[in-house]
Protein backbone atom coordinates (compact mmCIF):
# COMPACT_ATOMS: atom_id res chain seq x y z
CA UNK A 1 0.00 0.00 0.00
CA UNK A 2 3.31 2.15 -0.10
CA UNK A 3 2.75 5.40 -2.11
CA UNK A 4 6.65 5.32 -2.63
CA UNK A 5 8.25 3.47 -5.54
CA UNK A 6 11.44 1.32 -4.49
CA UNK A 7 13.57 3.24 -7.11
CA UNK A 8 12.86 6.43 -4.72
CA UNK A 9 13.15 4.09 -1.62
CA UNK A 10 16.80 3.74 -3.23
CA UNK A 11 17.80 7.61 -3.77
CA UNK A 12 17.19 8.06 -0.52
CA UNK A 13 19.00 5.51 0.85
CA UNK A 14 21.92 6.36 -1.39
CA UNK A 15 21.64 10.25 -0.07
CA UNK A 16 22.03 8.48 3.32
CA UNK A 17 24.78 6.70 3.11
CA UNK A 18 27.02 8.75 0.98
CA UNK A 19 27.03 11.06 4.44
CA UNK A 20 29.45 8.87 5.87
CA UNK A 21 33.05 9.22 4.34
CA UNK A 22 34.70 6.03 3.18
CA UNK A 23 31.57 3.75 3.23
CA UNK A 24 31.17 1.49 0.25
CA UNK A 25 27.98 0.04 -0.02
CA UNK A 26 25.37 -0.98 -3.32
CA UNK A 27 21.93 -1.44 -3.33
CA UNK A 28 19.81 -4.22 -4.79
CA UNK A 29 16.53 -5.09 -5.05
CA UNK A 30 14.13 -7.73 -6.93
CA UNK A 31 14.19 -7.09 -11.00
CA UNK A 32 12.06 -8.70 -12.98
CA UNK A 33 13.87 -9.46 -15.89
CA UNK A 34 17.68 -9.00 -16.47
CA UNK A 35 20.82 -8.43 -14.98
CA UNK A 36 21.03 -6.75 -11.17
CA UNK A 37 23.91 -4.68 -12.95
CA UNK A 38 22.92 -4.20 -16.09
CA UNK A 39 25.78 -2.64 -17.84
CA UNK A 40 29.61 -4.36 -17.24
CA UNK A 41 32.97 -3.23 -18.73
CA UNK A 42 35.37 -6.37 -18.70
CA UNK A 43 38.93 -5.10 -19.27
CA UNK A 44 41.18 -8.22 -19.98
CA UNK A 45 45.05 -7.96 -18.08
CA UNK A 46 48.08 -10.02 -16.52
CA UNK A 47 48.91 -7.55 -13.64
CA UNK A 48 46.45 -7.34 -10.76
CA UNK A 49 47.76 -4.12 -9.36
CA UNK A 50 47.56 -2.67 -13.31
CA UNK A 51 43.79 -3.91 -13.76
CA UNK A 52 42.80 -2.48 -10.15
CA UNK A 53 43.85 0.90 -11.06
CA UNK A 54 42.28 0.69 -14.09
CA UNK A 55 39.20 -0.15 -12.80
CA UNK A 56 39.35 2.68 -10.66
CA UNK A 57 40.00 5.29 -14.01
CA UNK A 58 36.47 3.51 -15.08
CA UNK A 59 34.49 3.94 -11.97
CA UNK A 60 35.66 7.57 -11.70
CA UNK A 61 34.81 8.33 -15.83
CA UNK A 62 31.34 6.16 -15.42
CA UNK A 63 30.06 8.09 -12.46
CA UNK A 64 30.42 11.31 -14.89
CA UNK A 65 27.64 9.70 -17.27
CA UNK A 66 24.03 10.22 -16.32
CA UNK A 67 22.05 7.79 -15.22
CA UNK A 68 25.15 5.78 -14.06
CA UNK A 69 24.51 4.71 -10.25
CA UNK A 70 26.14 2.22 -8.15
CA UNK A 71 28.96 1.97 -9.51
CA UNK A 72 31.43 -1.49 -8.51
CA UNK A 73 34.70 -2.95 -9.42
CA UNK A 74 35.70 -7.09 -8.76
CA UNK A 75 38.94 -5.61 -7.75
CA UNK A 76 37.71 -3.67 -5.01
CA UNK A 77 36.64 -5.99 -2.43
CA UNK A 78 40.08 -7.03 -0.78
CA UNK A 79 41.45 -8.71 2.15
CA UNK A 80 45.08 -8.99 3.82
CA UNK A 81 47.29 -11.72 3.35
CA UNK A 82 49.83 -12.92 4.64
CA UNK A 83 52.99 -13.79 2.37
CA UNK A 84 56.21 -14.79 3.66
CA UNK A 85 58.91 -14.24 1.91
CA UNK A 86 62.39 -16.07 2.06
CA UNK A 87 65.98 -14.97 3.04
CA UNK A 88 68.02 -15.73 -0.19
CA UNK A 89 71.27 -15.35 1.53
CA UNK A 90 70.27 -17.16 5.02
CA UNK A 91 69.37 -19.85 2.45
CA UNK A 92 72.14 -20.13 0.32
CA UNK A 93 74.16 -20.16 3.51
CA UNK A 94 72.74 -23.12 4.61
CA UNK A 95 72.45 -24.99 1.32
CA UNK A 96 68.87 -24.72 1.18
CA UNK A 97 66.36 -24.21 -1.44
CA UNK A 98 63.42 -22.22 -1.72
CA UNK A 99 61.52 -25.36 -2.84
CA UNK A 100 62.52 -27.27 0.33
CA UNK A 101 60.94 -24.90 2.70
CA UNK A 102 57.85 -24.53 0.70
CA UNK A 103 57.51 -28.34 0.34
CA UNK A 104 57.51 -28.76 4.46
CA UNK A 105 55.07 -26.07 5.33
CA UNK A 106 53.19 -26.73 2.64
CA UNK A 107 52.75 -30.55 4.12
CA UNK A 108 52.27 -28.87 7.67
CA UNK A 109 49.65 -26.31 6.72
CA UNK A 110 47.84 -27.80 4.05
CA UNK A 111 48.32 -31.45 4.99
CA UNK A 112 49.29 -34.32 3.08
CA UNK A 113 47.17 -37.84 2.29
CA UNK A 114 49.84 -39.94 4.33
CA UNK A 115 47.83 -43.28 4.58
CA UNK A 116 43.80 -44.68 4.02
CA UNK A 117 41.26 -46.00 6.02
CA UNK A 118 39.10 -48.89 5.22
CA UNK A 119 36.06 -49.19 7.26
CA UNK A 120 33.39 -51.66 6.03
CA UNK A 121 33.99 -51.36 1.92
CA UNK A 122 34.48 -47.89 2.59
CA UNK A 123 37.89 -45.71 1.87
CA UNK A 124 38.79 -43.23 3.83
CA UNK A 125 42.22 -40.53 3.02
CA UNK A 126 44.17 -40.26 6.13
CA UNK A 127 45.74 -36.44 6.26
CA UNK A 128 48.88 -35.57 8.27
CA UNK A 129 48.98 -31.93 9.14
CA UNK A 130 50.01 -29.38 12.35
CA UNK A 131 46.98 -28.85 14.84
CA UNK A 132 44.86 -25.58 14.34
CA UNK A 133 46.85 -24.51 17.23
CA UNK A 134 49.90 -24.07 14.77
CA UNK A 135 48.16 -22.84 12.04
CA UNK A 136 45.60 -20.17 13.90
CA UNK A 137 47.95 -16.89 13.59
CA UNK A 138 50.63 -15.15 12.07
CA UNK A 139 52.37 -15.95 15.06
CA UNK A 140 52.10 -19.63 15.35
CA UNK A 141 52.88 -20.41 11.87
CA UNK A 142 56.18 -18.07 12.46
CA UNK A 143 57.43 -20.17 15.27
CA UNK A 144 56.64 -23.61 12.86
CA UNK A 145 59.81 -26.00 12.83
CA UNK A 146 61.16 -25.75 9.47
CA UNK A 147 64.13 -28.08 8.98
CA UNK A 148 65.30 -27.22 12.47
CA UNK A 149 64.88 -24.17 12.93
CA UNK A 150 61.58 -21.53 13.48
CA UNK A 151 59.95 -20.45 10.14
CA UNK A 152 60.45 -16.81 10.72
CA UNK A 153 64.57 -17.20 10.40
CA UNK A 154 64.52 -18.13 6.94
CA UNK A 155 62.75 -15.09 5.33
CA UNK A 156 59.89 -12.41 6.59
CA UNK A 157 56.34 -12.43 7.02
CA UNK A 158 54.23 -9.78 4.93
CA UNK A 159 50.97 -8.14 5.16
CA UNK A 160 49.65 -7.50 1.67
CA UNK A 161 46.14 -6.12 0.69
CA UNK A 162 44.94 -9.19 -2.17
CA UNK A 163 41.64 -9.23 -4.17
CA UNK A 164 39.30 -11.58 -2.61
CA UNK A 165 38.70 -13.12 -5.76
CA UNK A 166 40.43 -12.82 -8.96
CA UNK A 167 37.86 -13.07 -12.38
CA UNK A 168 39.74 -14.99 -15.52
CA UNK A 169 37.77 -15.13 -18.99
CA UNK A 170 39.60 -16.79 -21.90
CA UNK A 171 42.36 -17.43 -19.96
CA UNK A 172 43.49 -14.07 -19.14
CA UNK A 173 42.73 -12.23 -15.65
CA UNK A 174 40.19 -9.42 -15.58
CA UNK A 175 38.61 -6.48 -13.73
CA UNK A 176 34.89 -6.05 -14.38
CA UNK A 177 32.92 -2.72 -13.59
CA UNK A 178 29.70 -2.91 -13.03
CA UNK A 179 26.58 -0.37 -12.67
CA UNK A 180 22.83 -0.20 -12.73
CA UNK A 181 20.90 2.53 -14.41
CA UNK A 182 18.72 4.84 -12.91
CA UNK A 183 16.21 7.50 -14.67
CA UNK A 184 17.90 6.84 -17.99
CA UNK A 185 17.22 4.12 -20.90
CA UNK A 186 19.70 1.86 -20.95
CA UNK A 187 20.28 2.66 -24.69
CA UNK A 188 21.38 6.56 -24.00
CA UNK A 189 23.51 5.20 -20.85
CA UNK A 190 25.11 2.58 -23.37
CA UNK A 191 25.74 5.01 -26.57
CA UNK A 192 27.76 7.37 -23.84
CA UNK A 193 29.77 4.93 -22.27
CA UNK A 194 30.77 3.62 -25.81
CA UNK A 195 32.05 7.23 -26.32
CA UNK A 196 33.71 7.29 -23.42
CA UNK A 197 35.59 3.44 -24.13
CA UNK A 198 36.55 5.34 -27.40
CA UNK A 199 38.60 8.17 -26.16
CA UNK A 200 39.61 6.73 -22.51
CA UNK A 201 43.27 5.49 -22.20
CA UNK A 202 43.48 1.82 -21.31
CA UNK A 203 47.38 1.45 -21.30
CA UNK A 204 47.04 -1.17 -24.39
CA UNK A 205 44.44 -3.28 -22.75
CA UNK A 206 42.03 -5.14 -24.03
CA UNK A 207 38.01 -4.56 -22.90
CA UNK A 208 34.21 -5.61 -23.60
CA UNK A 209 31.12 -4.16 -23.27
CA UNK A 210 28.74 -7.20 -21.39
CA UNK A 211 25.28 -6.92 -19.37
CA UNK A 212 21.99 -6.15 -20.27
CA UNK A 213 23.88 -4.24 -24.02
CA UNK A 214 24.36 -7.69 -25.36
CA UNK A 215 21.16 -8.81 -24.35
CA UNK A 216 19.36 -6.20 -25.85
CA UNK A 217 21.52 -5.98 -29.16
CA UNK A 218 20.53 -9.75 -29.51
CA UNK A 219 16.41 -9.12 -28.62
CA UNK A 220 16.27 -6.52 -30.29
CA UNK A 221 17.61 -8.37 -33.48
CA UNK A 222 15.31 -11.26 -32.90
CA UNK A 223 12.27 -9.20 -32.11
CA UNK A 224 12.81 -6.88 -35.55
CA UNK A 225 13.21 -10.58 -37.46
CA UNK A 226 9.86 -11.81 -36.02
CA UNK A 227 8.23 -8.14 -36.64
CA UNK A 228 9.12 -8.75 -40.74
CA UNK A 229 8.06 -12.71 -40.40
CA UNK A 230 4.92 -11.21 -39.44
CA UNK A 231 4.29 -9.05 -41.71
CA UNK A 232 4.76 -11.49 -44.33
CA UNK A 233 2.49 -13.78 -42.22
CA UNK A 234 -0.08 -11.36 -42.17
CA UNK A 235 0.09 -9.89 -46.50
CA UNK A 236 -0.30 -14.06 -46.62
CA UNK A 237 -3.19 -14.49 -44.84
CA UNK A 238 -5.04 -11.39 -46.63
CA UNK A 239 -3.68 -12.49 -50.21
CA UNK A 240 -5.26 -15.81 -50.05
CA UNK A 241 -8.73 -13.93 -48.52
CA UNK A 242 -8.78 -11.33 -51.21
CA UNK A 243 -7.56 -13.71 -53.88
CA UNK A 244 -5.39 -10.49 -54.57
CA UNK A 245 -1.65 -9.60 -54.44
CA UNK A 246 -2.01 -5.74 -54.81
CA UNK A 247 -5.08 -5.14 -51.83
CA UNK A 248 -2.91 -6.26 -49.12
CA UNK A 249 -0.22 -3.90 -49.67
CA UNK A 250 -3.14 -1.37 -49.12
CA UNK A 251 -3.99 -2.85 -45.20
CA UNK A 252 0.20 -3.38 -45.15
CA UNK A 253 0.09 0.52 -45.24
CA UNK A 254 -1.78 0.70 -42.27
CA UNK A 255 1.71 -0.59 -40.04
CA UNK A 256 3.47 2.70 -41.34
CA UNK A 257 0.50 4.94 -40.04
CA UNK A 258 0.47 3.28 -36.58
CA UNK A 259 4.57 3.09 -35.70
CA UNK A 260 3.37 7.09 -36.48
CA UNK A 261 1.18 7.00 -33.59
CA UNK A 262 3.79 5.13 -31.36
CA UNK A 263 6.67 7.38 -31.87
CA UNK A 264 4.10 9.90 -30.23
CA UNK A 265 3.07 8.07 -28.15
CA UNK A 266 6.26 7.05 -27.03
CA UNK A 267 7.75 10.56 -27.13
CA UNK A 268 4.96 12.12 -25.07
CA UNK A 269 4.51 9.52 -22.25
CA UNK A 270 9.04 9.33 -22.09
CA UNK A 271 8.84 5.57 -22.83
CA UNK A 272 11.61 4.57 -24.36
CA UNK A 273 11.71 1.51 -27.10
CA UNK A 274 12.74 -1.39 -24.96
CA UNK A 275 12.00 -5.02 -25.57
CA UNK A 276 8.41 -5.24 -24.09
CA UNK A 277 7.99 -2.02 -27.02
CA UNK A 278 8.80 -4.72 -29.48
CA UNK A 279 6.43 -6.88 -28.24
CA UNK A 280 3.91 -4.03 -28.42
CA UNK A 281 4.68 -3.78 -32.17
CA UNK A 282 4.78 -7.73 -33.13
CA UNK A 283 1.20 -7.27 -31.90
CA UNK A 284 0.13 -4.38 -33.55
CA UNK A 285 1.43 -6.05 -36.78
CA UNK A 286 -1.66 -8.16 -36.62
CA UNK A 287 -4.28 -5.79 -34.72
CA UNK A 288 -3.65 -2.75 -37.05
CA UNK A 289 -4.89 -4.32 -40.15
CA UNK A 290 -8.12 -5.86 -38.69
CA UNK A 291 -10.16 -2.36 -39.32
CA UNK A 292 -8.76 -2.52 -42.84
CA UNK A 293 -10.25 -5.92 -43.74
CA UNK A 294 -13.22 -5.20 -42.59
CA UNK A 295 -13.44 -2.26 -44.44
CA UNK A 296 -12.00 -3.22 -47.42
CA UNK A 297 -13.82 -6.50 -47.05
CA UNK A 298 -17.28 -5.03 -47.07
CA UNK A 299 -16.38 -2.26 -49.94
CA UNK A 300 -15.48 -5.66 -52.58
CA UNK A 301 -19.12 -7.16 -51.28
CA UNK A 302 -20.98 -4.18 -51.83
CA UNK A 303 -19.64 -4.16 -55.62
CA UNK A 304 -19.86 -8.24 -56.20
CA UNK A 305 -23.23 -7.29 -55.60
CA UNK A 306 -24.43 -4.27 -57.03
CA UNK A 307 -21.76 -3.73 -59.41
CA UNK A 308 -21.32 -0.51 -58.22
CA UNK A 309 -17.85 2.08 -58.37
CA UNK A 310 -15.22 1.38 -56.01
CA UNK A 311 -15.48 5.25 -54.86
CA UNK A 312 -19.13 4.59 -54.13
CA UNK A 313 -18.33 1.37 -52.54
CA UNK A 314 -15.70 2.66 -50.09
CA UNK A 315 -18.20 5.29 -48.97
CA UNK A 316 -20.74 3.27 -47.87
CA UNK A 317 -18.32 0.49 -46.30
CA UNK A 318 -17.15 3.78 -44.43
CA UNK A 319 -21.15 4.42 -43.05
CA UNK A 320 -21.74 0.92 -42.61
CA UNK A 321 -18.36 -0.34 -40.65
CA UNK A 322 -17.56 3.29 -39.12
CA UNK A 323 -19.55 1.99 -35.49
CA UNK A 324 -17.98 -1.40 -35.27
CA UNK A 325 -14.89 -0.04 -36.44
CA UNK A 326 -14.39 2.68 -33.78
CA UNK A 327 -15.93 0.32 -31.08
CA UNK A 328 -13.80 -2.53 -31.26
CA UNK A 329 -10.32 0.03 -31.27
CA UNK A 330 -12.24 1.82 -28.43
CA UNK A 331 -12.74 -1.69 -26.51
CA UNK A 332 -8.76 -2.62 -26.82
CA UNK A 333 -7.25 0.49 -25.99
CA UNK A 334 -10.03 0.72 -22.98
CA UNK A 335 -8.77 -2.47 -21.61
CA UNK A 336 -4.94 -1.69 -22.60
CA UNK A 337 -5.63 1.20 -20.30
CA UNK A 338 -4.76 0.06 -16.76
CA UNK A 339 -1.41 -1.66 -17.79
CA UNK A 340 -0.46 1.50 -20.02
CA UNK A 341 -0.65 3.46 -16.84
CA UNK A 342 1.71 1.28 -15.06
CA UNK A 343 -0.13 1.72 -11.30
CA UNK A 344 2.46 -1.51 -10.02
CA UNK A 345 5.38 -2.32 -10.08
CA UNK A 346 4.88 -5.45 -12.39
CA UNK A 347 2.68 -2.89 -14.45
CA UNK A 348 5.76 -0.51 -15.08
CA UNK A 349 7.96 -3.70 -16.70
CA UNK A 350 5.01 -4.23 -19.53
CA UNK A 351 3.65 -1.19 -19.67
CA UNK A 352 5.74 0.28 -23.05
CA UNK A 353 3.58 -2.84 -24.59
CA UNK A 354 0.46 -1.61 -23.66
CA UNK A 355 1.17 2.22 -24.41
CA UNK A 356 2.64 1.15 -27.93
CA UNK A 357 -0.61 -1.19 -29.01
CA UNK A 358 -2.87 1.46 -27.70
CA UNK A 359 -1.23 4.76 -29.04
CA UNK A 360 -0.60 2.51 -32.80
CA UNK A 361 -4.45 1.87 -32.48
CA UNK A 362 -5.44 5.36 -31.50
CA UNK A 363 -3.50 7.10 -34.00
CA UNK A 364 -3.69 4.10 -36.75
CA UNK A 365 -7.77 3.93 -36.70
CA UNK A 366 -8.56 7.54 -37.60
CA UNK A 367 -6.05 7.36 -40.81
CA UNK A 368 -7.38 4.09 -41.99
CA UNK A 369 -10.86 4.89 -42.13
CA UNK A 370 -9.17 8.54 -44.46
CA UNK A 371 -6.06 7.04 -46.32
CA UNK A 372 -7.22 3.56 -47.38
CA UNK A 373 -10.43 4.57 -49.04
CA UNK A 374 -8.53 6.67 -50.96
CA UNK A 375 -5.49 4.15 -51.13
CA UNK A 376 -8.03 1.79 -52.83
CA UNK A 377 -10.31 4.26 -54.99
CA UNK A 378 -6.38 5.48 -56.44
CA UNK A 379 -5.76 1.24 -56.92
CA UNK A 380 -9.13 0.72 -58.66
CA UNK A 381 -8.45 3.54 -60.86
CA UNK A 382 -5.25 2.29 -61.61
CA UNK A 383 -6.38 -0.77 -62.74
CA UNK A 384 -9.03 0.40 -65.30
CA UNK A 385 -5.95 2.72 -66.72
CA UNK A 386 -3.86 -0.34 -67.09
CA UNK A 387 -6.39 -2.56 -68.70
CA UNK A 388 -7.36 0.29 -71.10
CA UNK A 389 -3.80 0.75 -72.32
Amino acid sequence: ERSVSVDEYADRIREIISGFPGMEFSLSSGMPIGNEYPIEVIVYGSDLDELREIGLILKREMDRIPGATDITSTLDDRIVQIDFVPDETVLSLSGISPARIAGEMTIGILGLDASMLYDENTEIDINVRYSEDYRSSREAVAAISALGAPLDSWGDFNNVLVPRSIGRRDRSRTVTVLCKIRNRALGSVASDLQSMMDTLDLRGHRYEIAGDIVDQKESFASMSIAIIVAIILVYMVMASQFESLLEPFLLIFEIPLALTGVAWTLFLTGTTMGITALVGLLMLAGLVVNNGIVLIDFAKQIRAKEGIGAREAVIRAGRTRLRPVLMTTATTIFALMPLAIGGSDSAVLWSPMARTVAGGLFFATPLTLIVLPALYVSLDKWRKKTKTT
